[in-house]
């Protein structure tokens, strides 16, 4: 990082963070630079910077980011209650925020600044990005760095989420991360929202879950085979055809996927012995006692009644 004491000389101020991987300290070191000089700008260039912690703006301070500058915050909470001025003890170093018009002591924002005057935080156009990594970017960045190791680069952008709806409407994207819809999970017995998946007909209709725009008379055809067979052994033998087709085109790059779905509950409720195959069966639940049970009357309440 570098700071520069105005717009004219450049001046550069050194702000090393020695043997750092993380990049918090050598920008606090040229923010706080620039404003014992009077002002300037703060200069971040080009690559993948990782920050644990809250950039902290001080007056007459403008942080920038150069074209291709990707600031990635920390996702771990406690790297935000680390740096701020008021010692709560346990609770941490934290800020003075406001919550709901009200003032408090909280966690520091990604960005953050208090009682400062004639600050700015630019950059030079969209490839300058403050990424807080939420939704799935830390998911995508690793395969992100597996692609720069085969000469491929992967640019991630955010939008917001009408801009995104417009665009996946128009489909006007080079790879997007969708889920798809499912008749059971896992399928059970696939059926016409295959239609809606891939085929042609959907391929530019608007709400359509045909996100990478499939359009493939050999697809259509083993759909229609699929949705019109008359056996089990039929349907099997169109849905593994259309599974090796679909395959071998390379449409999707999968994710990840959970076997189960995670759940937690209070012991409230009870539950039947044989639980449902495909479903967390909810339904089947029943209320025990108004109030959480410990662990110990909650095991009596099940020998009683027969229950898991």
């Amino acid at each position: 990082m570098k700071a520069w004491v105005s717009h004219e000389d450049q001046e550069d101020l050194g702000t090393p963070a020695s043997g750092s991987f993380d990049c918090y300290g050598a920008i606090k070191a040229a923010i706080k630079a620039c404003n014992a000089a009077g002002g300037g700008r703060v200069v971040i260039p080009a690559g993948d910077w990782y920050v644990a912690g809250p950039i902290v703006l001080l007056s007459n301070v403008n942080v920038h980011l150069k074209k291709g500058a990707h600031v990635y915050f920390s996702h771990n909470p406690a790297d935000f209650a680390k740096y701020g001025d008021i010692d709560c003890g346990k609770h941490g170093k934290l800020t003075i925020s406001r919550w709901q018009s009200n003032d408090c002591l909280n966690y520091s924002p990604m960005v953050y600044a208090y009682g400062q005057d004639n600050i700015a935080l630019t950059g030079d156009d969209w490839t300058a990005i403050l990424d807080g990594q939420g939704g799935f970017d830390r998911m995508l960045l690793p395969y992100k760095r597996t692609l720069a190791q085969i000469g491929i680069t992967l640019n991630l952008r955010r939008i917001d989420s009408a801009q995104y709806v417009n665009r996946l409407n128009a489909r006007d994207y080079d790879m997007i991360v969708t889920s798809f819809p499912r008749s059971g999970d896992p399928i059970v017995s696939p059926g016409r929202e295959l239609y809606s998946l891939y085929a042609s007909q959907s391929a530019t209709q608007v709400g359509s879950s045909n996100s990478m725009v499939l359009a493939d008379p050999a697809v259509d055809q083993l759909i229609d085979g699929l949705v019109q067979a008359n056996t089990r052994d039929a349907m099997v033998r169109y849905a593994r055809a259309l599974d090796r087709v679909l395959q071998w085109g390379d449409y999707m790059i999968p994710n990840y996927y959970s076997k189960g779905t995670p759940t937690v509950f209070q012991n409230r409720f009870g539950r039947p012995s044989v639980q449902p195959v495909y479903s967390e069966g909810l339904d089947t639940w029943w209320e025990v006692s108004a109030k959480p049970l410990t662990n110990q009357q909650m095991s009596a309440l099940h020998q009683l009644a027969g229950g898991q």
